[in-house]
């Protein structure tokens, strides 16, 4: 029987470029999408044995029924849960809707547990492992972007905590500390910033609206400066392949500059050099 492994947020991105690479390399992989045109978009690109399910980490029914689904054709095993799904809030945080702020933390942090712990008795029974999709804005915080940044720094504590505690198991725990990807959550993330900016008082433009379509600007440079998904995807694999993977990922070359960032730079001299690269330094 193949190694089974569930992924969520598989409709474009990351998630989809997993689903393919991993299918094509005969893994049995669930690609979690959350409408039908998506599950047939897959279909139509993989193997017959990939099974697209409905998932979407915010609505417990999707993730039981999910799960059923694995645990039926599996025989209650799973080899591997790959927390992929996310998206991404910008905004100045002294404007940020908190109802949004809280949508953000249910995707990218509160429906990565859920669907972990629904996961974990079939993956106790394969002593799997677990792989959360997290970022260098976990690391490092930029301006315009707090809330994701926010909920993959959250998202990494929470493999940190997940690994200590299910290591008698043998159930390994990674993150992937991600750069800049080409992948459509940049144009996304744009879109929903200036929606934000537009629904705020007169104030929140004054304050902060030149500095946030600097910040946009740079954003969607970087992202199409970005590696490729595939390029993400063959990593992943690579890393399933190993007896015992890592458990911190760094992926692309701009993951391990800010990490040296992190852990060398004084704070202040820090955020000068972001404010400066994207040219922040002035309102």
């Amino acid at each position: 029987m193949p190694k089974s492994i569930l992924i969520s947020g598989t409709s474009t991105g990351i998630g989809h470029a997993l689903s393919l690479e991993l299918d094509r390399h005969g893994y049995q992989v669930f690609a979690g999408v959350r409408n039908s045109n998506d599950a047939e978009a897959l279909r139509n690109q993989a193997s017959p044995k990939l099974s697209p399910v409905m998932l979407d980490v915010i609505l417990p029914e999707t993730i039981s029924a999910a799960c059923r689904e694995i645990n039926d054709q599996m025989n209650g095993e799973l080899f591997c849960l790959i927390n992929n799904a996310g998206t991404s809030l910008g905004g100045a945080m002294e404007f940020i809707p908190i109802q949004d702020f809280r949508q953000q933390l249910e995707i990218n942090l509160v429906g990565q547990l859920a669907l972990t712990q629904a996961c974990l008795p079939m993956l106790r029974k394969a002593s799997g492992r677990v792989i959360f999709i997290s970022s260098t804005n976990g690391r490092l915080a930029t301006p315009f972007n707090g809330p994701y940044s926010i909920s993959k720094a959250a998202l990494i504590s929470m493999s940190d905590a997940l690994r200590l505690e299910l290591a008698p198991w043998g159930i390994s725990v990674s993150v992937f500390l991600v750069g800049s990807v080409l992948t459509p959550i940049w144009e996304k993330s744009a879109r929903t910033a200036s929606k934000i900016l537009r629904r705020m008082p007169a104030e929140a433009w004054n304050l902060y609206g030149r500095m946030q379509k600097r910040a946009g600007a740079y954003y969607q440079q970087s992202g199409q400066r970005g590696i490729q998904a595939e390029k993400v995807a063959v990593m992943t694999r690579r890393i399933l392949e190993k007896n015992h993977p890592k458990d911190y990922v760094l992926v692309g070359l701009d993951a391990y500059l800010i990490e040296l960032m992190t852990k060398l730079f004084p704070v202040h001299l820090r955020d000068w050099l972001v404010r400066q690269q994207m040219g922040l330094l002035k309102p």
